[in-house]
C-alpha cells in the first residue's frame, strides 16, 4: 500500500511540474517579436474576443490561414499578416474589445479585377515590390470596419484591429463610433470571390473547395511609427494554443 501511494504521489509531482512549465511557457511567449521591439503574452493587459464569439468559432485546429503564411495568389515572398477563423453559418462579427471606429466601408468590392488591364499591372506591382502595401491591401478589403483600440491591450502599444469582407454593417456606425466586444459589426459575406480569407479545404470527395463563413481579421501593434502584426517573427504554425491563450 505504502509502495502504491509513493507511486501515485511521484505522478502528481510530474503532472503538476509540467502543468508549472506550461504555464511559463505561456506567459513568456511572445504576442510578436521583431530585431528592436517585442510584446510577451505576459504584458497583455486583457484578451481579445473571438470576433464570431466562442460559441459559434469552429476548433482552432481549423485555421488554414495565419500570419506569416503565403497567400494562394501572391508570390511566396508575401506573408499574411491576417488570420482566418471559420464561423457558424451567418455569424455576427463583433470586436475584439472597446474602441472607436476610424475607417468604414460599405460599398467595397473586388470587381475592378474583372478589369484585365488593372489586374496585370496589379500583380506586376505585387511580384515587383515583393509585399502587399497597406493602400493596394485595402482595395482587397471590400466591405471593412477598422476599430482604434488605443492602449486598452497593451500599456506601450497602440492596437488596430481590421475586420474584413463584411456585410450588413450597420448604418448606425459611422467614423468615431464607439464600439465594444457586444457591437455587431456586420455578417460574414460569403457573396463572390475574397482573396483575404479565401481558404481551400478538401472535401469528402478530395476536392479541394472554397470555404464559407471565414473572417479574415487583422491586429496591429503601433509604437513610435512602427507597425507590427499579431505572430509577426513567431512561429504559429501548427502551435494552436497560440490563439487559445489570446482569445476568449
Amino acid at each position: 500500500m505504502k509502495r502504491l501511494n509513493l507511486v501515485i504521489f511521484f505522478i502528481l509531482m510530474a503532472c503538476a511540474e509540467e502543468t508549472l512549465k506550461d504555464e511559463k511557457n505561456n506567459k513568456d511567449a511572445m504576442v510578436f517579436k521583431s530585431e528592436t521591439m517585442s510584446l510577451y503574452k505576459k504584458d497583455m493587459r486583457a484578451q481579445f474576443e473571438y470576433p464570431c464569439k466562442k460559441i459559434n468559432t469552429s476548433p482552432l485546429e481549423s485555421i488554414q490561414q495565419v500570419p506569416g503564411s503565403n497567400y494562394y495568389f501572391f508570390t511566396e515572398n508575401i506573408k499574411k499578416t491576417s488570420f482566418t477563423f471559420k464561423c457558424k453559418e451567418k455569424s455576427i462579427i463583433y470586436p475584439v474589445g472597446m474602441g472607436i471606429i476610424t475607417d468604414i466601408n460599405r460599398n467595397g468590392n473586388n470587381r475592378i479585377f474583372d478589369n484585365k488591364y488593372f489586374k496585370h499591372y496589379f500583380d506586376r506591382l505585387i511580384s515587383t515590390l515583393d509585399f502587399l502595401p497597406n493602400d493596394l491591401r485595402r482595395i482587397l478589403y471590400k466591405n471593412y470596419v477598422i476599430v482604434d483600440h488605443g492602449f486598452y491591450f497593451a500599456e506601450n502599444y497602440r492596437l488596430i484591429s481590421v475586420y474584413t469582407n463584411l456585410s450588413n454593417i450597420p448604418e448606425s456606425l459611422v467614423i468615431g463610433s464607439e464600439v465594444n466586444y457586444l457591437t455587431e459589426l456586420g455578417i460574414i459575406n460569403n457573396d463572390g470571390f475574397d482573396i483575404l480569407s479565401l481558404t481551400l479545404l478538401n472535401n469528402e470527395e478530395g476536392k479541394l473547395v472554397a470555404q464559407d463563413d471565414i473572417i479574415n481579421i487583422e491586429l496591429y501593434f503601433q509604437k513610435d511609427g512602427n507597425e507590427f502584426y499579431l505572430g509577426q517573427g513567431v512561429d504559429i504554425s501548427n502551435n494552436f494554443l497560440y490563439f487559445e491563450n489570446l482569445f476568449k
